[in-house]
């Protein structure tokens, strides 16, 4: 009996450990060091060509990276349904690792993690979301420490095409 709990209790790790990179954790820490930072930055909104832009000192980087921590792909279900490749550097240290979703249906289509000296440095996703309704594309790209960018092209169904982009830059 013992050697049954103790089986299913490392099967129930293995199901825990992240297959892919963690965009959650990531994101939740990087959310949590830019909120205790508070750091001044310069954010643009382009909505259809209109822009607006503004600096400020109080942005709620949950909200802002919210985006990013919903593009998760490591779901157990979804263990088979993404291929990982990974890019060596000279120095045989990671340089890039691509996920890419293989199921069609699945929301978030593509992870790319670039690093530098073995720590995450640009993450970029594309989520899509297609129906008889809706036709939605973002693009999500987290420069570390720099920039964000979260570019959207939503169609829906008899109505005009809608294109938003948002950048926020760091201020050091």
């Amino acid at each position: 009996m013992m050697s049954c709990t103790s089986a299913d209790s490392a099967i129930d790790e293995m199901d825990r450990q992240p297959l892919f990179f963690d965009v959650r954790a990531f994101f939740d820490e990087e959310i949590a060091a830019l909120n205790k930072k508070q750091p001044q930055v310069r954010k643009t909104l382009d909505l259809n060509g209109v822009k607006e832009e503004f600096l400020t000192d109080s942005l709620d980087f949950s909200n802002e990276l919210s985006l990013f921590l919903n593009s998760e792909i490591n779901k157990v279900s979804w263990r088979d349904s993404y291929q990982a490749d990974t890019t060596l550097g000279a120095d045989q240290h990671i340089q890039q690792t691509r996920y890419v979703a293989l199921d069609d249906k699945l929301q978030t289509r593509l992870v790319v993690v670039e690093y530098k000296n073995q720590i995450p440095s640009v993450i970029r996703i594309v989520n899509e979301t297609k129906n008889i309704i809706l036709a939605a594309t973002q693009e999500l790209v987290y420069e570390v420490g720099v920039r964000f960018s979260i570019d959207q092209t939503q169609q829906l169904k008899f109505m005009t095409e809608n294109i938003v982009r948002v950048e926020v830059t760091l201020i050091p």
